[in-house]
């Protein structure tokens, strides 16, 4: 049985990890089986303690694409990270895609005012026509200002998506240690 367990692991995750990374694996989990079994332990109740070999493949797979992640951040990164990890729980993969979903939604929209606030003296030339009283003056310049204040918080949101971006990764972490009661 152990060595079916074994096998089982080696043979889902030698195309996913590096053959090092993959003998450290085993390695750990030959020395949990050998060590429970030391203790007096019965063979089947320590598998079925260590779970199923495919839900453990998944654990490691997320894990390495979560690794991946944080090494090169990119958004179709995180998307495949955020279901790979929410495809352990379908109620886990609740609780990150609403937050995530949330989080998107708040994002593009302060974009979307950041780039009305820069574009805002295109939009009331667009609107206005070419200036002839003081009042489409007025317009313009305060389109300027609206401009100048967008240029000027462009620096500042794109950090705070950053931020936010990392922020979504420790959720995501948290979420999986929940999931597997580590916390």
């Amino acid at each position: 049985m152990r060595n079916d367990f074994i096998n089982q692991l080696s043979s889902n995750l030698k195309n996913m990890i590096q053959q090092e990374e993959l003998e450290e694996i085993l390695e750990s989990y030959r020395m949990h089986i050998d060590s429970a079994l030391e203790e007096g332990r019965d063979e089947l109740d320590v598998l079925n303690e260590l779970g199923d070999p495919k839900e453990i493949v998944m654990e490691v797979r997320a894990q390495f694409m979560f690794d991946q992640e944080i090494k090169e951040p990119r958004m179709k990164n995180l998307m495949k990270v955020l279901f790979l990890f929410g495809s352990l729980s379908l109620f886990n993969l609740i609780l990150m895609l609403v937050p995530f979903l949330l989080l998107v939604g708040f994002v593009v929209l302060l974009y979307g005012l950041l780039g009305a606030f820069i574009a805002s003296p295109i939009i009331f030339l667009l609107l206005d026509g070419i200036p002839q009283g003081v009042a489409e003056w007025l317009n313009i310049l305060t389109g300027i200002l609206f401009s100048v204040i967008g240029l000027l918080l462009l620096r500042r949101v794109v950090q705070f998506t950053k931020w936010l971006y990392v922020l979504v990764l420790k959720y995501i972490r948290y979420n999986t240690h929940l999931l597997k009661g580590r916390v």
